[in-house]
Order: C-alpha cells, then sequence, then structure tokens
C-alpha cells in the first residue's frame, strides 16, 4: 500500500484504487506540448494520479528530450516513481538517483518532496529497508515544513502508513494529525486519504468503533475519490471482526470486483483480506485460490512488505488441511519475510528518526507563528496605507463611524444586559429516548463546561470531553447539534466569547487581550480577535472601550 503514496496528486497510503478516465490529450494531441514543460509536468501528475503509467512514461519522455537540469530532473523523477508503482524494478532507483543528482542544484522544493516519497516507497517496498524509507519521508516533512501545506500533509500520511506496515501504531498520531489539519485546511482529498489511514491504525489496535467512525465517513465518497477496493475490503475486515459475516461477505464480494481498475497492491489488500475470511469461515478451497493470487501478485510486482502476511495465511491454511509439511515450510517463508521487516537491531535508529520528527515538527510551529506574525504586521501595514488614501473623504468617514459607533453601542448594551441575567433559556427538546438521551448526555456537557471550564483547555477537543465522560464522540457530538444547532467548535466557542465578554466589561480588569486570550483557550490573539469580531461584531479592543463607556455612563446617570 505505501507503493501508492507518492506526492499529492496520488495521495499517500491505501487510497489511490484511482478511478479511470478519458484521455483530454493523448499521445496524438492536437495541441503541441512537446516543448512545454510545465504543460507536461501538469500531465504526469494527471495521469499519475488516474495510474495511466503508460502516459505518464509517454510524457517523461517527452520532458527528457528537453534541454535544461529542471526538464531532466522531472523526467526521471516521473520515471522512477511510475516504475516504483508498476513493478518495483531496481532500475527505478536508477531514475531516482538521477534525479536525485540534479536535485541538489535546485530550488524547487515540491520535486525534491516527491522525490523524497517515491526514494521512501522505493526503499521500504523493494528493499523493506523501513529506516532509510522513514528518513527519506522525514526528510520530505522537514521540507515541506508550513511553507508547503500539501507536500507536509502527504509527507504526514505516508509516515503514518510506513509505521502501519510494521504494525507500529506510533503512526496513529500522525494519521490524526494529518486529517486535522486537512479538515482545517478543507483539503476533502487528503482528509478521506488520512481518514482512511487512521481506519486502519484503530482496526490493527482493536478499536472498532473508532475505526468505523472514521472509515464511515469515506464510505459513501469512494465515487468520489475511488479506492473501492481498499475500501470495501477494510469495512468487510471490520464488519468480520464485530461478527457481522453476512455483511462482511457482501463488501468482500465487491472488493474483488473492483479489482480490475485497481492497484497490484490494493489488489493484493483485497485477496489478503478475502481469503482471511473464507479461512476464517472454513471455505478452504476459496481461502487457497484468493491466497495464492496474493502471493502470485505479490512475487511479479516486488511487493515484498506483503509477502510475510500472506505466507503466514498460507501455513495457517495448510495446517487447517493437514498438510503440516506445507504449513512448516510457509512458516519458515514467513519467518523470513518477517524478520526483514522487523529486523531489531534497526529500532533504535527509527526511534531516533521519531524524536528527530518531533523535534523539527516543534521548530516548524514557531516558524508558522513567526510568519503569522509578519502577515499580521503586513495587514497593519497595508491598512494604515488605505486608511491615508482615504482621508479625502473625511466628511462620509465621519458620518459613517458616527453611525457605526451608534450601532456598537446598541450591540454591547444587549451584550451587557445578557451578561446581567444568572440563567440562559436552552431551547427544549421533545419527549422522545434520542431527545431525552441527547438532554442528559448535554447537561453533562454544560456541567463540565460551567464547573470544569474545560473550555479553557486550548487543546480541548471532542475526544478528550469523550474520554472524560467515558462516550462514544458520535453522541457527544449529535447532543451538541441537537441542541445548540451548531458543532462542537461553535459550542466551544461560544463558552469562550461569554467568558471574554465577562472579562472585557469588567471595568477591574486591566489584563492585556493575549492574557484573556490564553485564559479562556485560545494559543494565539489572531485567533482570538477574529473568532470574538464573528460572534460579536466588532474587535475585542472596540468591545472593551465601548463597553466602559456605557458602564461610566450608567454609573453618572444613578449618581
Amino acid at each position: 500500500m505505501v507503493r501508492l503514496i507518492i506526492y499529492w496528486c496520488i495521495l499517500a497510503s491505501v487510497i489511490v484504487s484511482c478511478r479511470s478516465d478519458r484521455h483530454d490529450a493523448e499521445h496524438g494531441a492536437t495541441v503541441d506540448i512537446d516543448s512545454d514543460i510545465e504543460r507536461l509536468i501538469e500531465l504526469c501528475d494527471k495521469y499519475t494520479t488516474l495510474n495511466r503509467l503508460d502516459s505518464v512514461l509517454y510524457y517523461a519522455g517527452k520532458l527528457g528530450e528537453l534541454p535544461g537540469d529542471r526538464a531532466f530532473l522531472y523526467s526521471n523523477l516521473y520515471t522512477g516513481q511510475s516504475m516504483v508503482l508498476s513493478t518495483g524494478s531496481p532500475d527505478a532507483f536508477v531514475w531516482l538517483d538521477r534525479a536525485l543528482s540534479v536535485s541538489r542544484l535546485s530550488t524547487d522544493t515540491v520535486a525534491l518532496c516527491k522525490l523524497y516519497n517515491a526514494i521512501a516507497i522505493y526503499k521500504i517496498d523493494s528493499e523493506l529497508n523501513f529506516y532509510e524509507g522513514i528518513d527519506y519521508f522525514i526528510k520530505s516533512l522537514n521540507l515541506s515544513g508550513g511553507s508547503y501545506p500539501k507536500q507536509y500533509l502527504i509527507a504526514l500520511c505516508n509516515l503514518a502508513y510506513a509505521y502501519y506496515m510494521r504494525n507500529d501504531m506510533a503512526g496513529l498520531k500522525y494519521s490524526e494529525e494529518a486529517y486535522r489539519l486537512a479538515v482545517e485546511e478543507g483539503d476533502g482529498h487528503i482528509a478521506f486519504s488520512s481518514a482512511v489511514i487512521t481506519a486502519y491504525q484503530h482496526y490493527i489496535r482493536g478499536d472498532m468503533d473508532i475505526a468505523m467512525d472514521y472509515l464511515l465517513e469515506t464510505l459513501s465518497k469512494t465515487d468520489v475519490y475511488g479506492c473501492h477496493t481498499e475500501v470495501y475490503a477494510l469495512y468487510a475486515n471490520i464488519l468480520h471482526t464485530l461478527g457481522r459475516d453476512g455483511e462482511a461477505l457482501d463488501y468482500y464480494r465487491k472488493s474483488v470486483s473492483h479489482i480490475g481498475s485497481a492497484t497490484a497492491v490494493a489488489t493484493i489488500m483485497a485477496w489478503l483480506s478475502y481469503g482471511t475470511y473464507l479461512l476464517d469461515t472454513g471455505d478452504y478451497t476459496g481461502a487457497s485460490s484468493a491466497i495464492d493470487s496474493g502471493i502470485e501478485l505479490a512475487v511479479r510486482h516486488r511487493l515484498y512488505s506483503w509477502l510475510y502476511m500472506l505466507y503466514l495465511r498460507k501455513s495457517q491454511l495448510q495446517e487447517s488441511v493437514g498438510d503440516y509439511r506445507e504449513a512448516l515450510k510457509y512458516f519458515k517463508m514467513y519467518q523470513s519475510e518477517s524478520d526483514s521487516i522487523f529486523s531489531l537491531e534497526r529500532e533504535h535508529s527509527i526511534n531516533e528518526l521519531r524524536l528527530k520528527y518531533e523535534a523539527e515538527q516543534r521548530e516548524n510551529k514557531l516558524k508558522e507563528k513567526e510568519l503569522s506574525l509578519v502577515r499580521w504586521q503586513k495587514k497593519l501595514w497595508i491598512s494604515v496605507i488605505l486608511s491615508v488614501f482615504f482621508a479625502s473623504a473625511a466628511i462620509g468617514i465621519f458620518i459613517y463611524f458616527r453611525k457605526r459607533e451608534k450601532m456598537y453601542g446598541q450591540m454591547v448594551r444587549q451584550r451587557l444586559e445578557k451578561l446581567e441575567k444568572e440563567s440562559v433559556s436552552l431551547k427544549g427538546g421533545g419527549d422522545s429516548d434520542k431527545d431525552e438521551r441527547n438532554s442528559r448526555i448535554f447537561g453533562e456537557i454544560e456541567k463540565l463546561m460551567k464547573e470544569e471550564k474545560l473550555y479553557a483547555d486550548p487543546n480541548l477537543t471532542i475526544d478528550r470531553i469523550a474520554g472524560i465522560m467515558k462516550m462514544n464522540r458520535t453522541y457527544i457530538s449529535n447532543a451538541i447539534n441537537s441542541k445548540t444547532g451548531g458543532n462542537f467548535n461553535n459550542y466551544v466557542n461560544t463558552y469562550r466569547i461569554d467568558e471574554a465578554v465577562r472579562r472585557l466589561s469588567d471595568m477591574n480588569d486591566n489584563a492585556p487581550l493575549k492574557a484573556i486570550a490564553m485564559d479562556i483557550g485560545y494559543n494565539h490573539i489572531q485567533t482570538f480577535s477574529s473568532t470574538f469580531s464573528k460572534y460579536i461584531g466588532m474587535s475585542p479592543v472596540k468591545f472593551r472601550e465601548k463597553s466602559h463607556e456605557i458602564k461610566k455612563e450608567r454609573t453618572v446617570q444613578n449618581s
């Protein structure tokens, strides 16, 4: 599966079954693109996404005919990664190594990230060298940093899947981080990819409910992003584990029915999963056929990282039918392959790499904070210039600000009146069991928010609340949605902004805005300011100013 994760067009791990698509410019295209390097690169990316490797090789050859180091770099990169995807031939590394030699003189960071990913996949799949493979994934991760978010997300997915292939659950935090960032960025494709990888991780851990939650988010999107074979097989595995064998069999058959359009890795995974199911249910003839198909394909395409699991199932099958000699033979083959993958002498080095990544990640976050400050200062400077530019419209601006100040006063008075009330009524629910359950759950959440002030935790997630309440996150999400009409983030932000209103309107509270933001759960004052403005309609500075003015007016009136 790792073989599929080359760059952003392929999108990491298990999820590129790659839906078939028509050429819009086959080899005999009417538009002359032979000398357009950018267009050729674009076509190579496109056809890699579609798993049309013959077209990728064709256009990579056209790149190779053009002069210059950049054309040479991309020609060798696309040729090598196509060979990694298709056959895993040792010749693939020859092409990738040529690209690597030129990339050292290049400033094309995106190309270098793709190249590191391709080399990592080759090292893991063809050489079973997880040490070097993970090292190259981390190089891609560090290189992309905060400047190339797409490449950064893909490197996270790659790294997570590399650990998954070793049955190392340390990869879970990487896939969960990729999913979180992709959702925040609105990148549906990578969110889909990382959700599938995260579901795999939880499936291996035995967390079937969580695995199912992630997978159900992707099941309905296979027609958009493809990957029917992989997603259906994983869904069937979970159903089989939960004892729902009738449904599992339907999805195993659906998975196998799509192998004609799937990659070799996806096909192997489908045969392995289906064969395991048939072995568990006593269909030894069907299991033998499925497992043998997987072994034949893995050997032919040099996908050695999958052979150890296939050999183990073959050994178990032979033992089940009473052929102990064959069972022993395949068990020895399984041990040989698994020893190559899980070599203990590399464990220490891999742990060091993990620490290296975490240190680099912290540095990247610091750099991102610095970039945010620069962007904020740039926006401030532009605002000053615009203010000077529009100074000629002084009369109009004066009238506008007078009206706006009046509106702000009305808004602040409404907020202060709300703050003075001791209780807030919530919209009621019906008498159904579901409404009663939602009311009960929501009441417990409200108690945590009001008494424990969980909203002040900047790292608060719905999963943490689920852990505290020892309850499925879906129930919590449904309760919040039912009772507030919004999602979890809106619910938490409401508590944070209400607390901010209370403190900003307190004339005895002179804490800086940054301190208030940190106290109520925001790590960045920019996030606090933008969220406050969204909910209240004005900035925190303006709200504090107007609320204090109104309170002073009231004091004068009452005296």
